[in-house]
């Protein structure tokens, strides 16, 4: 699994640990928790107010932490397995519309190393749909100009190409061109330099981290809209909304995403039905 899952999980485990702990009032034999205290657990965390997406997910760690314990012989049975995750909220994805999109390309333009990579960053985001961490994972040679074309791979490493602007071509290469004099600089800066192999990179000539995308993406975003949420996900939201909105294919919005079930897709036909049925109730006379 990737670093980012293991991390979650290994939080998710450490919490229950503490619970289970601080119930007991001090160390927990394995094979004393049961369905009853697992789900003491869960309703401990709903009264927290925790989300019920944030709920299954610790639960699927414990179901798995308790499989591998199965596994291994520590364990007769998988105390959690016959619990059922809580059913998921559905959330609308937050989105821009059109004309909040246009003001991006209105911002203030320069054309030094950061100002072309900050663009071709917010540019490649929008037009291509691709995840954060997907973005920041690109090396210099992921980007086909020929065929337009783009390799990431995904969650799971899977591997898919997608469709890159012809906006983002024009800003790529101008900024391979400055990144190019960039590592130049600071080869003859620092002498012996090994840059690294990533397409964007930190003022440092390394890879640029997912944080720091976030930052440009926040204080960008807070510039052309009032919404709340502001982080890279909102434009691959609006990348596969828009798509939508126009008429593309759903299957077609599904392998662009790198979705692995078409629900997950669904998604986003919720919010272009609450589109036509605005439309429909502004301009139909009996509406």
């Amino acid at each position: 699994m990737s670093p980012h899952t293991c991390a979650a999980y290994r939080r998710d485990l450490s919490q229950f640990l503490g619970f289970l702990e601080k119930e007991r009032g001090g160390d927990v034999e394995v094979a004393s928790v049961d369905k009853t205290r697992i789900r003491r657990y869960l309703a401990a965390l709903a009264s927290g107010h925790y989300r019920k997406s944030s709920l299954s997910r610790k639960l699927t760690a414990a179901r798995s932490f308790f499989r591998y314990l199965c596994s291994t012989g520590r364990l007769p049975v998988n105390p959690a397995s016959g619990i059922a995750s809580p059913k998921k909220e559905k959330r609308l994805p937050v989105f821009l519309d059109e004309k909040e999109t246009e003001k991006l390309a209105d911002l203030p333009q320069a054309d030094d190393f950061i100002s072309l990579r900050d663009r071709a960053i917010l540019e490649l985001l929008y037009g291509s749909g691709i995840r954060l961490s997907e973005l920041t994972a690109l090396d210099a040679d992921s980007v086909n100009v020929r065929d337009r074309s783009l390799r990431v791979f995904g969650k799971g490493s899977k591997e898919r190409l997608v469709m890159v602007t012809d906006t983002y071509l024009e800003l790529h290469k101008r900024y391979l061109d400055a990144r190019t004099g960039f590592l130049a600089g600071l080869a003859e800066k620092q002498g012996a330099f090994r840059a690294a192999d990533a397409l964007f990179l930190n003022p440092r000539g390394g890879r640029l981290s997912n944080r720091s995308v976030e930052r440009l993406v926040g204080r960008v975003l807070s510039r052309v809209t009032d919404k709340a949420k502001t982080s890279p996900h909102v434009l691959r939201h609006t990348f596969a909304t828009h798509l939508l909105n126009a008429g593309a294919d759903l299957m077609a919005v599904k392998e662009l995403l790198g979705h692995e079930n078409l629900s997950t897709t669904q998604v986003y036909t919720h919010v272009t039905a609450e589109r036509l049925k605005k439309i429909y109730d502004k301009a139909h006379p009996r509406a």
